[in-house]
């Protein structure tokens, strides 16, 4: 294992957020809320975090991500719980910095809520919403704490904390 640093550390290349604009400036501006609402969430989201962040009423929520599946800017995810990634790391990181400061802020507010109404119970690994990225504490924490770990054959899916993100060596 190579440990690497993340990604938003990185910045992404002006070229490569240019090809990634262009392709998010062909989708409808609802698309584009959706997805920026799931770049926030992480490169894999759970539909339901992502509707209840974002308040997207349920149908506009499956139009714009099957919008973003025809152009193959995410996958859909097999398994019970409907989930979604990114195609590529790069296409998240350009929807995230593509968003202001204050944007992330009340965006992560409001994800960190959606999940603890969602995952009550079960929150141990969803704190990365509780901080931004320089690790400033948040204006919202979570209000419960609990020492179960999130099960993800229950609810379908595992989040990986932006620090621990790694690869393999060739």
């Amino acid at each position: 294992w190579v440990v690497t640093p993340a990604l938003e550390q990185l910045g992404v290349p002006a070229g490569v957020r240019d090809v990634v604009g262009r392709r998010l400036s062909r989708l409808p501006e609802q698309t584009n809320a959706v997805l920026a609402c799931g770049s926030v969430v992480g490169l894999q989201f759970d539909v339901a975090v992502v509707q209840e962040a974002g308040q997207f009423a349920e149908e506009e929520l499956l139009r714009a991500l099957e919008e973003a599946m025809a152009v193959r800017l995410i996958v859909e995810l097999p398994g019970p719980v409907p989930r979604y990634a990114f195609s590529h790391a790069l296409v998240r990181a350009t929807l995230y910095h593509e968003l202001s400061a204050a944007r992330r802020v009340s965006v992560h507010r409001r994800v960190a809520q959606a999940i603890q109404s969602l995952f009550r119970g079960h929150l141990e690994d969803h704190r990365e919403h509780e901080h931004e990225e320089n690790d400033v504490p948040r204006p919202h924490r979570l209000a419960q704490r609990v020492a179960h770990p999130i099960s993800p054959a229950r609810h379908g899916f595992m989040v990986v904390p932006r620090n621990r993100m790694m690869e393999v060596a060739p």
